[in-house]
């Protein structure tokens, strides 16, 4: 009697152990939000700077997401210019947004003297697996404008 329970035990946790396997693989592993969503500064042309984001492979970022500030309140965000993106309806959302993948160029002018600032960007987006991350945010090191 005790070698069939020890022998159906074994056949029952390995059968749990397959099923947990399947699920472990099916599950797609994520990446750490700075690795799917990465952001850097570009260059700079008078009050003009660009603000680049990379979505990795799988990864998206919502249009409507991306917010911009700086630390200077004599000098404030103008202006906004995202590139032309691609739609879908967000089910989860009700309605029809833009998002962008790749590569993303933000062209972002400022208001105010051409003195130095920080300028903090803000991005949301998501996993093709249907994931979404919180906002990220990461803070720029602006020179003043050239003369």
């Amino acid at each position: 009697m005790r070698s069939k329970i020890n022998r159906r035990t074994f056949v029952v946790a390995g059968l749990v152990g397959a099923v947990a396997s399947q699920q472990a693989l099916a599950e797609p592993e994520l990446l750490p939000p700075d690795q799917a969503f990465r952001m850097r500064a570009g260059g700079r042309s008078g009050q003009t700077l660009e603000v680049l984001f990379l979505a990795a492979p799988g990864y998206y970022l919502y249009a409507e997401k991306f917010r911009f500030e700086t630390d200077n309140k004599a000098v404030r965000v103008a202006s906004v210019e995202l590139p032309p993106g691609q739609t879908k309806w967000e089910e989860e959302f009700g309605k029809t947004i833009t998002y962008f993948r790749g590569l993303v160029r933000v062209r972002v002018t400022l208001d105010g003297p051409p003195i130095p600032v920080k300028l903090t960007a803000h991005a949301q987006g998501c996993a093709d697996a249907g994931v979404c991350y919180p906002p990220v945010s990461r803070t720029f090191e602006v020179p003043g404008a050239k003369s």
